[in-house]
């Protein structure tokens, strides 16, 4: 593995429990950072089945009988779904997003992954480890409620 300190775009992971705002605060810098003209890859980690599309669209048939790409093209953009057998690895999406000409990767989740990582928690709910940072935990946030609304 590459070190992540060698990586040619910065990455930054958060993670944290269901329901603790994580996908707000990562929405909310991924804006901030796309206001400032910084072109922003960004991974939600998921640990289900892939599915392109709903059961019964054409996309979902392609991917269900085996094509190992599918692509969900629209007039505004396009959607590839890519089947492996071993998930995707954080120097893959690195390089993924240098093809892309971004300015950084922004991963929800890889909690295990060796970047920087925030720790973002309910804030009437105990941190993954109060008080202390795991390795490469640069910071915990607790989000309240009225912060967590999308």
């Amino acid at each position: 593995m590459t070190d992540p300190e060698n990586y040619p775009v910065p990455v930054l992971a958060f993670y944290g429990k269901s329901n603790s705002g994580k996908t707000k605060l990562v929405a909310d810098l991924i804006a901030e950072l796309s206001d400032r003209g910084a072109r922003v890859m960004s991974v939600k980690g998921h640990l289900h089945e892939l599915e392109l599309d709903k059961p019964s669209e054409d996309s979902w048939h392609h991917q269900k009988a085996g094509a190992q790409t599918s692509v969900l093209a629209t007039p505004g953009g396009w959607l590839a779904a890519h089947q492996t057998d071993e998930r995707v690895t954080l120097d893959e999406l690195v390089e993924e997003a240098v093809r892309r000409g971004c300015d950084a990767l922004i991963v929800e989740g890889f909690m295990d992954a060796a970047v920087p990582k925030i720790e973002v928690t309910q804030e009437n709910r105990d941190s993954l480890d109060v008080g202390v940072l795991a390795d490469g935990v640069i910071a915990q946030i607790k989000r309240s409620t009225a912060q967590k609304r999308m």
